[in-house]
């Protein structure tokens, strides 16, 4: 077996599911996880070098088209209706702010009361960082005052999707599944944003995983503050490409949906 189920690795996946096991659910588990791998590598043994891989059951054709840029820059077209200034918002507010015609922090400042405003009725946000906001707000002021920030993004505020990992911040994908979860280490996407001199104003909502889940004709979604697990965590963690540490925290989490030892086919 690739890899062996002992005490030491149920306790490593239960901190990793954030999961209290009892000694006896402990046994069931290191039981139910030795199974499923011997059986993963009975199936590893079986000769396929001469099947053709599929990935459905009838024949599919992929059409490709050539991946070719047809549009330019339109955001002149897009920003030719937006109003010069709306509730101390401005249609170019990098401009504005290189002009000193707004501060960093009066940018910032006005953002926060337009979330604080809709934020009630919008549910937008599943995090607000609205301390550090302020404090980065001075810093990148300097920073623009001294020439060493000079990018259109210097000082304006922003959000950032709850599945972007933001080193210190909580980051939950929008699931119970991640709640309290906050990253060592923040995504290139986030970095690259900071570098810029974006200010981070919070982390906001999304459908859980970002996977698009199917509208309930009982749940509001404008009503709806993150979190709201439509979905079981053992249906689409099965396309995750884990590492051989971590492939046993995807079987923990698969153990319910794992058929018992009577379903299972036998090797022959």
């Amino acid at each position: 077996m690739a890899v062996k189920i002992d005490d030491e690795m149920i306790d490593y996946v239960g901190i990793l599911a954030k999961l209290s096991l009892s000694p006896e659910e402990k046994e069931a588990a290191k039981s139910d996880m030795s199974r499923m791998l011997e059986y993963i590598d009975m199936l590893n043994q079986l000769d396929t070098s001469e099947v053709e891989p599929m990935s459905h059951v009838f024949d599919i054709h992929n059409v490709f088209r050539e991946d070719v840029v047809e549009n330019g820059d339109e955001s002149d077209a897009m920003l030719s209706n937006a109003p010069e200034q709306k509730e101390k918002q401005y249609k170019v507010l990098g401009k504005e702010i290189k002009e000193k015609r707004i501060s960093v922090r009066e940018a910032v400042q006005a953002s926060l009361e337009r979330i604080h405003k809709y934020e009630d009725t919008v549910h937008a946000y599943v995090t607000l960082t609205e301390e550090a906001a302020l404090a980065q707000a001075d810093e990148i002021q300097k920073q623009i005052d001294d020439g060493i920030l000079t990018g259109p993004l210097a000082g304006v505020p922003m959000a950032i999707k709850d599945n972007i990992c933001t080193e210190g911040i909580e980051t939950t994908c929008s699931s119970k599944i991640l709640r309290g979860f906050v990253p060592p280490y923040s995504a290139e996407a986030a970095l690259n944003l900071k570098k810029a001199g974006a200010i981070l104003l919070g982390k906001t909502n999304m459908d859980e995983f970002a996977m698009g889940r199917p509208r309930h004709p009982g749940l509001d979604r404008r009503k709806t503050r993150g979190i709201q697990s439509m979905y079981r965590a053992d249906l689409p963690v099965a396309r995750v490409r884990l590492s051989q540490r971590e492939r046993p925290f995807l079987l923990l989490v698969q153990i319910r949906a794992v058929p018992s030892a009577s379903q299972v086919p036998s090797a022959a």
